[in-house]
């Protein structure tokens, strides 16, 4: 669904895979060589793979699991806590930033941050276009409780930035049902809206009440 997002990395690897089975070894060692070295390659890609997925494998899985509290067709608001309760954790990683994504395909969720484009099928249907945007990222706690303010919520909905990224979560009491917590600590002060349901090693997820 991503078109030609991030072309410049995606098509190297293509490239040499072309550049590797256009060529014609003449001599019968040489094709041994070409060989061997293939799928050293091969095995080492993907022992990478394995390596990297390993630990947001399970943090997916354990996710998953708990996604069955969220009533079908729930609007899902996703909001990451820097430092949080661990600093090690990398929020930089997309893979947490897409995570709520899941809750699309096994809870028939809205996620406003789902990549869309123009030219894509997929679109935000009438009623949620208004906490919809073309491409966005989870929310900052500061961007929590600002769109919580009763005054600062209603002025951001809707703007624009210099990405063409829209305000999604300006008046988000008003607007979702379910919140998405990545790598929130017990200290940090949250919007009174927002009550714990379920809690796993990385993620808590909120139920917004109090409309």
């Amino acid at each position: 669904l991503h078109g030609v997002w991030v072309i410049d990395i995606r098509f190297p690897p293509v490239l040499m895979i072309l550049l590797v089975v256009s060529c014609e070894p003449r001599w019968p060692i040489a094709e041994k060589i070409v060989f061997a070295m293939s799928t050293c390659l091969l095995i080492g890609h993907l022992t990478s793979i394995y390596l990297a997925w390993r630990v947001p494998a399970a943090q997916y899985a354990e996710f998953r699991s708990a996604l069955p509290v969220i009533p079908r067709g729930a609007r899902l608001l996703v909001f990451l806590d820097r430092p949080g309760q661990d600093p090690t954790l990398d929020l930089r990683r997309l893979y947490y930033w897409h995570m709520a994504d899941l809750a699309i395909v096994d809870r028939d969720a809205f996620v406003p941050t789902l990549f869309k484009n123009p030219m894509m099928p997929v679109h935000a249907s009438v009623a949620n276009r208004v906490i919809d945007t073309v491409t966005g990222d989870p929310i900052s706690i500061r961007d929590l409780w600002d769109g919580a303010d009763a005054v600062k919520g209603p002025a951001i909905l809707g703007k624009t930035d210099a990405l063409a990224r829209r305000n999604f979560w300006g008046s988000w009491p008003a607007h979702f049902d379910w919140a998405l917590g990545i790598n929130v600590a017990a200290t940090t002060r949250l919007p009174p809206q927002l009550r714990p349901v379920r809690t796993g090693s990385f993620f808590t997820l909120y139920e917004i009440v109090g409309r």
